[in-house]
Order: structure tokens, then sequence, then C-alpha cells
């Protein structure tokens, strides 16, 4: 089956087709429970899309009996701990009964960072920031578009005078063969614009889209779900005011998995001009 299995961290899926999303689901259960019979190591990750996922039309509560009997196995009874020094102090992290340790690091210190002392089976998963745009293949299953308006005359544009209100919006869908439920939308208003978390004060009365947003300095993320009710999804709305003149280069939007972060879509950069 391994030609019919789809990859995307930290999931993997069994996927007939586009549409058929019931039978992918109750066949990847089938596959956790099989890879956990023979001890292949794809078996969690099967089993995890499982856990986030769910149809209205399959029962697979035998497969994750089949699954949990065959894994609880194979678990180890030793305790887990890690000793690690960094900036000259030693730390000791106690990794039993489910915990974790979270070590934030600066490049800059990376080789200062020295684990000294491993007990039990550790696993480490190490992240570090990088451009979302760089090397991104983009998801089938997502699309996305972004266009800036004159919030006073509804007129679509990309250059504004200094007492413009602006109005971005965000159009989105998402398909049913998307591998994540739920997926984050960020967008980064350019340094000439600043977000408005509050346009209602600047005499916007149709705040339609604008609900669940949150803001962090240029960044105002939204967050959108794959079982919305709506079949086609009303566009995300946020309002700018401008701040200076210039131009400016508006990053492009992404959308990115809540769970599954390489399934992602981004957009072309957007040049504002602010007479």
């Amino acid at each position: 089956i391994v030609p019919e299995l789809e990859l995307k961290d930290p999931y993997i899926r069994v996927k007939i087709s586009k549409n058929d999303t019931d039978a992918s689901y109750k066949l990847t259960a089938l596959a956790a429970a099989f890879a956990a019979r023979i001890n292949n190591p794809d078996a969690s990750k099967l089993f995890s899309y499982v856990q986030n996922n769910y149809s209205r039309t399959q029962y697979i509560g035998v497969e994750k009996v089949l699954y949990l009997s065959e894994m609880a196995q194979i678990l180890p009874d030793t305790k887990a701990s890690v000793e690690y020094i960094m900036n000259g102090k030693t730390y000791t992290a106690d990794l039993q009964d489910g915990y974790c340790e979270v070590v934030k690091v600066p490049s800059i210190n990376i080789g200062k960072l020295r684990i000294t002392k491993v007990s039990g089976e550790v696993s480490v998963l190490s992240l570090f920031t990088s451009s979302f745009t760089d090397n991104v293949k983009n998801d089938a299953g997502l699309t996305l578009s972004r266009k800036y308006y004159d919030a006073a005359t509804g007129q679509e544009k990309t250059t504004f005078k200094a007492d413009d209100l602006v109005k971005v919006e965000i159009t989105y869908t998402i398909d049913k063969a998307a591998i994540d439920n739920t997926y984050e939308i960020s967008d980064y208003a350019p340094a000439g614009l600043k977000p408005l978390d509050n346009p209602w004060r600047y005499g916007v009365k149709d705040l339609t889209g604008c609900w669940y947003r949150q803001f962090d300095g240029q960044k105002v993320t939204f967050v959108v779900g794959k079982y919305d009710k709506n079949n086609t999804p009303k566009p995300l709305v946020y309002y700018a005011r401008v701040a200076s003149p210039g131009e400016y280069v508006a990053e492009g939007t992404i959308a990115q998995g809540y769970i599954v972060k390489s399934s992602i879509v981004t957009l072309e950069n957007t040049k504002i001009v602010i007479e």
C-alpha cells in the first residue's frame, strides 16, 4: 500500500481519491492497526491522522482497539529524562508520564547547548524560524487570494492617499480532501499600513468577515475550519489606516494547517503605494 500513502507530517494517510475521504479514513485506520502489528515506524503517524479526523459514515472503533492493543505490548517501562548544559548551567528535564521540555536557544548560542545524559527513550523535535515561502510547495487542497480596497468607495486598488482607510479582503477555500481540519490564515500588513483592531472608531459599520481576528503588530491572523457550515466561506476582512507615504512590499498571505504544518499555501507579494 506504500504507493497509496500520502505523507504530510505529522500525518500519513491512505489516499484513494480526492473525493472519497470516508474510504481513506477507514483504510488509514486499518493500515495503522496493521503497521502496529508489524512494528512499522509509520504506525503512529497513520493513527495520528485517524485520531484527529472523523467520518460521518465509517466506524473505526475496532481498528483503534487493535492498534492500541498492539502498541501497548511494545511500550517501554523505563523512565525518561535528559540532562543538558546551557550557558554554563546544568538542567535536568523529567520526561516521564508524557511530559515534555521546551528549550529555546538563540541561533547565536546554539553551540553552547550540550546534552550530557539521556535516560530511557526520548524523542527530540527541533524547530527553527525561516521564511514561510522558502521551498514551499503549495497544497492543492487550498486556494487563497487577497485584494485591497478603498474602504470609502469600495474601489479595488493598490495605490492609496494619506487619508485613505484601506480594506483588506482575503478569500479562501478548503477542499474536503485537505489533510488538516483547521487552518490558520495569516496576513502581514506592509510598514506603510497600520492594522486596526477597532475599525468602528473610524466609521466602519459593515463588519462582515471581521470576527475572530487576532492582531500582533503588523500580523493579522484568522482561524478557519474545513467543516464550517458554509459551502462557500465568506471573505475574511480587516481594515488598516495609512501610516506613512512611500512604496512598500506586502508579504503574501499564508494559509497553514494547524497540526499539519506542511499543508500550506502562500501568495505572491504585492506592491502597495501610498502617495
